[in-house]
């Protein structure tokens, strides 16, 4: 029979071996489970001819990714946003503004005029899922801006921007969209008095109401997540 010494140095080497292999196992599935480095989030730009192309962007207000999934992510001049097919407007808007972009360039005092803008059909959203302007003819509801066309004052190319049905969602017009809503998106802009970075994210939020004719209807609201 073997002396004990040698049984001492093969049971050993075993536990060795199984020790090894052990904590090898606990690395590697340490390193797996280690969050990634953020990384520029790759998006949809449209150029000049209206057709998207993707692109990769760092440093921008996405720099550590979206809200949620979606099949369009569109960047502007003076927002990104993902744009919902099933419902046919934003699913989300995000904004960084500062000083600069709420305010008429250095060389414009005047600054670009909401009255040149016209609402538009966005075009690079095929046509089976795009909003289009007779869905809100008569419809009860304003064009409300997720992405205020204030908001957009750099040029007058980014406030256009701004009225592209992309950028739109179905609101109540009378009391809210036209008065608390207008109130809420001052205050943003007013914030990059104190602040030099303010970021702005903004969602669709529809609640049933019951009207006095007992019929019920649904109250679009857009609650925001503000950022400086």
């Amino acid at each position: 029979m073997p002396s004990s010494p040698i049984f001492h140095a093969i049971f050993f080497a075993a536990g060795a071996l199984v020790g090894a292999g052990a904590v090898s196992i606990a690395e590697s599935r340490r390193e797996r489970a280690k969050p990634p480095t953020p990384t520029s989030t790759a998006i949809v730009e449209i150029g000049p001819s209206g057709a998207p192309g993707l692109v990769q962007r760092a440093g921008d207000v996405l720099k550590y990714g979206h809200p949620g999934p979606i099949f369009d992510c569109i960047q502007r001049k003076a927002y990104t946003l993902g744009y919902d097919r099933r419902l046919r407007h934003p699913a989300w808007t995000a904004e960084h503004l500062t000083l600069a972009s709420v305010s008429p360039p250095p060389d414009d005092p005047n600054g670009p005029d909401r009255h040149k803008s016209v609402f538009k059909e966005d075009e690079s959203i095929p046509f089976a899922f795009r909003s289009l302007l007779k869905d809100y003819f008569r419809s009860g509801y304003d064009r409300g801006h997720m992405v205020p066309a204030a908001d957009a004052k750099s040029s007058q190319e980014a406030m256009d921007e701004t009225f592209f049905l992309t950028n739109i969602a179905p609101q109540v017009g009378d009391g809210f969209n036209r008065h608390y809503w207008a109130y809420v998106e001052s205050w943003c802009r007013k914030l990059t008095n104190s602040f030099s970075d303010v970021f702005v994210f903004t969602v669709p939020l529809y609640l049933p109401k019951q009207d006095p004719d007992g019929k019920w209807r649904v109250v679009s609201l857009f609650p925001q997540l503000v950022r400086a």
